[in-house]
Order: C-alpha cells, then sequence, then structure tokens
C-alpha cells in the first residue's frame, strides 16, 4: 500500500517537473538573447529526463515492480 502512495507522489513530482520545465523553455524561447548562458538547453533537457525518470519509478512504485 505505502508503494502505491509514494508511486502517486512521485508521478505527481514528475509532471509537476516537465511542467516546470515547459514553462521554463517557453520564457526562453520568448525572453532569450545573447546574454542567455549556452548551457541552459542543458539544464532543460536535464530536467525532462528527470521528470521522466521520477514519473517511471512512480509507475513502478504503484505497480509494485521492486
Amino acid at each position: 500500500m505505502w508503494f502505491r502512495i509514494f508511486g502517486s507522489i512521485g508521478i505527481l513530482i514528475g509532471i509537476i517537473e516537465l511542467y516546470f520545465s515547459k514553462q521554463a523553455f517557453q520564457h526562453l524561447k520568448e525572453r532569450g538573447n545573447r546574454e542567455t548562458p549556452p548551457f541552459m538547453l542543458y539544464g532543460l533537457w536535464s530536467s525532462v529526463a528527470f521528470g521522466i525518470m521520477i514519473i517511471l519509478i512512480g509507475l513502478a512504485g504503484i505497480l509494485n515492480k521492486f
């Protein structure tokens, strides 16, 4: 039972992470200029990867695959 609760929380956190990544990308696309750090896109991609990993771990928790 606890795995399902923590899995649901993990999925929620992963979805929120993907939402914030999308918001940051849109902000960067609208207001980015020459002074924007070139490593910003690497940070965005790593946050997307982190969000997907958290969702997958949450799904594994819900399905009791630990």
